[in-house]
């Protein structure tokens, strides 16, 4: 029999904490944040990939050899719901890419220095549930689970002898989730800071991801607050895509900026 996957467990353990919060307080009145902006971020790092499972994967840089290194400025989208002490947040953007560049070592089939072009195409949906351990007034802490659903389009093709390349992922990570709130007292300030991370083997890849969200809100009048922030992805993933042999260190980070309706 197949041990279920790590995405699967945690997916379990997503309906079961919410099944249970839910059962415990369906009287309360939930508060709902809702909040929409735009998410500034630039692609860094280095991928690779090789012809077969068993050939060595040598990487190539997004930014020199693909040209995918620039900023764009793309919709960010972003709920949360409060219950009880838990807290379910989602979040999700989408960003493309394309570039022209030289490719220093082998991708594929095509060879190094190919000149090449390149788009790449990046949806990242995210969820966290946590429960609030801590709560008061100038702070809250909290810790739970969640994950981030990946999917990716690479495309790369050589421009001299017609040859391309891709590479598509699918893939749901589990992640290990702590939150922190901090209010000020005088000021309609509050500084929300949610860290999660998880390192190990999942469905095909090897490896480490660390998902960081910072949002400082100011609130303007009602349940209107606008806000501020930074996002920060970065994946160290080692494994097969394709029956390939697949490499890829790489960061989304950028700057976040909105507007928060709360009720």
């Amino acid at each position: 029999m197949r041990r279920p996957t790590f995405a699967l467990r945690a997916a379990r353990g997503l309906a079961v904490a919410t099944a249970l919060a839910l059962s415990g307080c369906i009287e309360e009145s939930p508060t709902v944040t809702i909040e929409g902006g735009v998410y500034a971020p630039t692609l860094e790092g280095n991928i690779g990939l090789s012809t077969t499972v068993a050939t060595d994967v040598d990487t190539i840089d997004l930014d020199s050899s693909l040209d995918l290194g620039k900023t764009e400025y793309v919709p960010y989208l972003r709920g949360e719901v409060a219950l009880a002490g838990f807290d379910l947040a989602l979040s999700g953007f989408r960003t493309s890419q394309t570039g022209t560049g030289t490719v220093t070592a082998d991708f594929g089939n095509i060879t190094a220095g190919s000149t090449v072009d390149s788009k790449l195409d990046l949806a990242l949906a995210h969820a966290a549930l946590c429960y609030d351990f801590v709560e008061t007034s100038p702070f809250t802490l909290g810790a739970g689970i969640g994950a981030d659903y990946f999917d990716l389009d690479m495309d790369v093709h050589n421009v001299a002898f017609m040859l391309d390349e891709s590479v598509q992922i699918r893939q749901a990570v589990p992640l290990l989730v702590a939150r922190g709130v901090v209010r000020t007292p005088v000021i309609p300030l509050d500084l929300q800071l949610e860290v999660g991370g998880i390192t190990g083997h999942v469905e095909d890849f090897d490896g480490t991801l660390i998902d960081i969200e910072a949002l400082l809100h100011c609130k303007i009048v009602g349940p209107l607050s606008m806000y501020g922030g930074y996002r920060y992805v970065h994946c160290d993933f080692q494994g097969k895509t394709d029956s390939r042999g697949f490499d890829a260190d790489v960061s989304v980070s950028g700057f976040l900026l909105g507007a928060t309706l709360r009720f």
